[in-house]
């Protein structure tokens, strides 16, 4: 019994497909699921159990007799390549009658590709969440701090002529030197800041 014509559809199909009779054995496959799982022919396969590739699909959701479902929805599932390589799916499970008989028509796309791209935008919104909290700290550090301390200077100095104790001119003279060396250090400081918004650019 010919179980699936080997058409343009079956065959250029981005995702690998699986016949599976009742006992959860493959019937018929096609060169998606045979390149996704590293084997070189279909042969290899017919006749093996589905539960060596997908280990617990069948078993978990047994065979639905009415309607098309998606094993794995909320939990995940692991594929094993021929040589061994377990790698993240999604497998949707069909049934399918021919000539009386219930099969599964078994959907199986790798998800290795989505889920390293989700992992790698998940990555670049946490840098471009930091870099927007560097530029909002380097703003409020250059619109408040330093402008207050950049005041206080100018009020120091002004009252150093005002005062005849050569002592306590010393050290308002050292206290505004200090001033201007934290003013320094904080604008060293928002220029790091600012350069965190410029590299995070690169990630759009």
């Amino acid at each position: 019994m010919t179980y699936v014509s080997n058409t343009d559809l079956w065959d250029l199909s981005p995702d690998g497909f699986l016949l599976v009779d009742q006992h959860g054995v493959v019937c018929a496959t096609n060169k998606a699921l045979l390149e996704m799982f590293d084997i070189s022919e279909a042969d290899r396969l017919i006749g093996m159990a589905a539960d060596t590739l997908l280990p617990g699909v069948l078993a978990h959701d047994h065979f639905p007799q009415s309607e098309s479902r998606t094993a794995g929805t909320s939990r995940s599932l692991l594929a094993r390549s021929a040589g061994g390589h377990v790698f993240p799916v999604t497998v949707s499970l069909t049934p399918l009658r021919i000539e009386g008989d219930l099969f599964m028509v078994m959907a199986v796309r790798d998800l290795t590709d989505r889920l390293e791209s989700l992992k790698a935008l998940g990555e670049a919104t946490q840098r471009r969440d930091k870099a927007e909290d560097s530029e909002r700290i380097a703003t409020e550090l250059h619109d408040n701090v330093v402008q207050r301390l950049f005041a206080l200077g100018l009020d120091l100095q002004q009252l150093t002529p005002l005062i005849d104790d050569g002592v306590s001119q010393t050290r308002l003279s050292d206290a505004v030197d200090t001033v201007d060396q934290t003013i320094r250090t904080i604008r060293a400081t928002i220029l790091e800041l600012s350069s965190a918004p410029a590299s995070a650019e690169q990630l759009l």
